[in-house]
Order: structure tokens, then C-alpha cells, then sequence
């Protein structure tokens, strides 16, 4: 992969950085000022970079710089890792607490399956004057990419820019179903579930009788992103290499494909990603919101419960407790 051109200094916070996201990272241009948390093996590919072990002083000296973060951080890390900001790039969504008093664009989610082209484009066409009646959404990987929150988070974006969201959702796991943890924090489902390497599968139900599905995991052996739209006059399938719009009889209307060469991968779509911060826009689900979260959490506390679960009433409860939240 080639070096795209030098933008502006970026800093790092997290245990350890993939090698897939190192190779995005040098790849994008950004020159890593400031390493936190560990971030190995950063400081021997950027050796000129100042490195900081106390999150505070790590978050003071480079408040204002975009930040990319590889851990599942607690919302107060989030939140004081965030202030100043312009854009946070994180391969973990950020905790659902701290999303709500963050104001987009702020997050964006890496790989991230909004900014496969592909995948963009199927959303722009289900967007283009016609309702979305029904949406089924796969995202999966190995677990390198993340953890399970943000496969759900991945999906979740891209189910609220085109669904909205949903009155309800239920969840089946391929495995047991985790214990919440013992507290009552608002984002406690979503960190009982963070350690989960098998598949959930989500059903949405809307007051005006559309349906939705998402089926993510953290667990599978290859990258894969798919999603089937059902709209009022017609349907699109897309994938990672092709998308394919149809008309209510299932005559072709539009189609778009890239040589499997071409398609994007986690690596390539994280590099452009990082290299163009500044076009990243709050419509895109590419901007983690209150809302995705709200999703995210109500999904992981239906995986505890087995019960149908309201976004809405996660949203309102995020939106209270959160220090940030608006009057």
C-alpha cells in the first residue's frame, strides 16, 4: 500500500495497535506525535513521538490534536480523552454514556463498514426519495478488528441512517448469555458483552410495521460486510465488491461493482479514513451518535435479558445520566 500525502500530526492512546492499523496508520501520512497507554509497537515505527503513561497528561498535551484510540475505554477515559477535540478515530466504539455528550462529527469508527464505497452507495441509494421497509445487515470478523460492540456499533450506524430506530429489539447468541455486570451504570449491558467472541443476531420491530435485522460477530475467520434493503419501490443488495438496486418487479436499475483487487479492506478503508478527517460529516454513519448508541446498548442488554428491549427508553436514560447531556 502506498503512503497517501503527510496531514497533520495525529495521537495515540491504547494498549497495543493491530499490525493491520499500523499499516493504515503509516500508510494514511499522519505523523504520530504523542503514544499513550502502551501502543505498542508505536514507539519503534514512530520513534520521534513523545510517550506518555497517565492518561490525564497524555489528554492535556494533546488536546486538540485527532486522536485514535485502540481500547475499550471507560466513559470518564472517553470523555476526558475527547475534550478539545475536532475528531477521534477508535476501533472500539466509545462507551454509550460518553457518546451522548459528545457532539458529532466527533467518532469515527475504524474499519468501519459506512465507508466502504460499496456499502456507501447502497446507502445513498436507499436514501434517494424511497422508504426503507426492511434492512438486514451482516458485519463480521476476526477478532483483531475489534471487539463485538463494535461490530453491533458498525451495523448499528448504518441501521439508524437508514431505518431509524427501532420501538424494539431481541437477540439470540451462539453461545450463553453473559451476566450483566454489578452495577447500574447506564453502558453496564454493553461492557458484560464486550468479551463475547461468537455471533448475535438481532431482530427490530417498528411502530409502522417495518422490520430489520443485524448479525454481527467478532469471531469469524474472514472481513465481511453485506446488507439486503427492501424499500417502497424496490431493493438493493451490496456488499464489499458489488451493489445492485432492483425494481418492485426485480428488474435491474443500477448496478456497481469493483475488481476483487480494488475492493476495500479493513487496512485500505482505515487509511483513508485517517487521511481525510476533515470530510467526515455528522449524516454519515460514519459519526457514531446517541442514537447508534442507544442502539448498541439496548441490543447487549436484550442479549443479557432474552427480552425485547427500547432503544428510546436506553436513549432517554443515556441522555439523563450523562453530565453532558442537553437540557
Amino acid at each position: 500500500m502506498q503512503s497517501m500525502a503527510s496531514t497533520t500530526d495525529i495521537a495515540v492512546w491504547g494498549r497495543s495497535v493491530p499490525e493491520w492499523l499500523l499499516r493504515a496508520l503509516v500508510a494514511s501520512g499522519r505523523v504520530v506525535g504523542d503514544i499513550g497507554g502502551g501502543a505498542a509497537p508505536l514507539p519503534t515505527a514512530f520513534p520521534r513521538a513523545r510517550v506518555h503513561e497517565d492518561i490525564r497528561t497524555f489528554a492535556t498535551r494533546t488536546r486538540g490534536a485527532p486522536l485514535l484510540c485502540t481500547d475499550l475505554l471507560t466513559a470518564s477515559d472517553a470523555l476526558m480523552l475527547s475534550d478539545g477535540r475536532t475528531v477521534i478515530f477508535s476501533v472500539e466504539p466509545l462507551p454509550a454514556a460518553a457518546c451522548v455528550g459528545l457532539r458529532p462529527p466527533r467518532v469515527c469508527l475504524l474499519p468501519g463498514l459506512a465507508h466502504d464505497s460499496m456499502m456507501a452507495q447502497a446507502g445513498d441509494a436507499a436514501s434517494d426519495g424511497a422508504q426503507c421497509r426492511h434492512a438486514l445487515i451482516e458485519a463480521v470478523a476476526p477478532a483483531s478488528y475489534g471487539s463485538i460492540l463494535a461490530r453491533l456499533a458498525d451495523a448499528s450506524r448504518a441501521m439508524v441512517m437508514w431505518m431509524g430506530l427501532p420501538d424494539g429489539v431481541t437477540c439470540a447468541l451462539s453461545g450463553p448469555r453473559p451476566a450483566r455486570v454489578s452495577d447500574n451504570a447506564p453502558d453496564a449491558a454493553s461492557r458484560a458483552l464486550e468479551g463475547f467472541r461468537g455471533t448475535v443476531s438481532c431482530l427490530m420491530r417498528f411502530a409502522d410495521s417495518r422490520g430489520a435485522a443485524i448479525v454481527a460477530s467478532a469471531g469469524a475467520a474472514v472481513w465481511e460486510r453485506r446488507a439486503h434493503l427492501q424499500l417502497t419501490d424496490g431493493s438493493i443488495i451490496a456488499d464489499d465488491s458489488m451493489m445492485v438496486r432492483f425494481d418492485t418487479k426485480g428488474a435491474n436499475l443500477e448496478s456497481a461493482s469493483v475488481p476483487p483487487e480494488d475492493c476495500g479492506t479493513p487496512e485500505s478503508i482505515a487509511a483513508e479514513c485517517l487521511a481525510s478527517d476533515a470530510q467526515i460529516e455528522c449524516e454519515q454513519p460514519g459519526s457514531l451518535t446517541p442514537r447508534t448508541a442507544a442502539l448498541v446498548e439496548a441490543i447487549c442488554l436484550s442479549a443479557i435479558t432474552g427480552e425485547w428491549e427500547e432503544p428510546a427508553r436506553i436513549e432517554d436514560i443515556l441522555a439523563r445520566s450523562s453530565r453532558f447531556a442537553d437540557d
